[in-house]
Parts: C-alpha cells; structure tokens; sequence
C-alpha cells in the first residue's frame, strides 16, 4: 500500500512537472498587419500621409514598441529588397506604445521632405514587447506618391 502511494504521488510531481513545462514552452507571439495606406494605392506627395498598423499579441498585459520603416524602391527592386538594403527616407522608434490605435504622420520638412513624385515605397512595421525575446515584422506594402 504504501508503494502504491509513493508511486502514484511520484506520477503525480512527473504530470505536474511536464504541465508547468510546457506552459513555460510556450513563448508570446507578435503579428503586425499594415492598414493605411493600403497596398499599391497613390497617396498626395504634397499632404502629410497617415501610417497605421495594428498588433496583436498573446500578452496583451505588456506595452508593445514598434519601429516604422519607409525606403524608395529603385528600379525593379522587390518591395522586401528595397526595404533590407536601401537607406530609409523615413525611420521612427516609438519606444513602448501606449493606446489601441498605432500610427504615425509622415511628415514633410526640411528635414523630412515631400515623396518624390511618381516615386514608389515601400514601407514596413516591426513590433516588439518586453518579454518576448523575438520580434515581428508586417509584410512590406507599398504606395507611389502623386505628381
């Protein structure tokens, strides 16, 4: 008898264990999709252009950080090329974003100039949370600026 309960209490500790295990196994997950402008469309070079994201996460509880690239496409360069090797135009670190709705102004300056006419982009958002030791990029989406 006494076998019998030291053995169904060490089954016991083995099945929590492997339960405790794998929950820890399990990391966050990111996912970041890209929501204006939309993909292909034409945005007015001379007017500031709104960027928005949304992002989601299996942690809602930590704040998510995100990081918005804009590069020009040259040639016929894929938007992804173009996003890993050309110098960004525009390239903005929230640092931990507060608030439901992500998004950020382009804006033009002299430090930040209109889109070149006719030019296409491509831009991209990478999220990031404490806690999650990988981060997410969203698909590369791309836009052309007006004349």
């Amino acid at each position: 008898m006494k076998k019998t309960l030291i053995l169904l209490f060490a089954a016991l500790i083995i099945v929590l264990a492997c339960k405790k295990t794998n929950n820890e196994s399990k990391p966050a997950t990111l996912k970041v999709t890209l929501v204006s402008p939309n993909d292909g469309s034409t945005v007015t070079r001379t007017e500031v252009t709104q960027f928005s994201w949304t992002a989601s996460s299996s942690n809602s509880t930590a704040p998510m950080g995100y990081k918005i690239q804009i590069v020009e496409i040259k040639g016929d360069q894929s938007p992804d090329n173009a996003l890993h090797t050309n110098k960004p135009i525009f390239e903005k670190d929230s640092g931990n974003w507060v608030g439901a709705n992500p998004s950020i102004n382009y804006p033009f300056s002299a430090r930040h100039p209109a889109f070149t006419a006719k030019a296409k982009y491509a831009w991209q958002v990478t999220a990031r949370q404490e806690g999650v030791a990988a981060e997410a990029a969203s698909a590369a989406s791309t836009f052309t600026a007006s004349e």
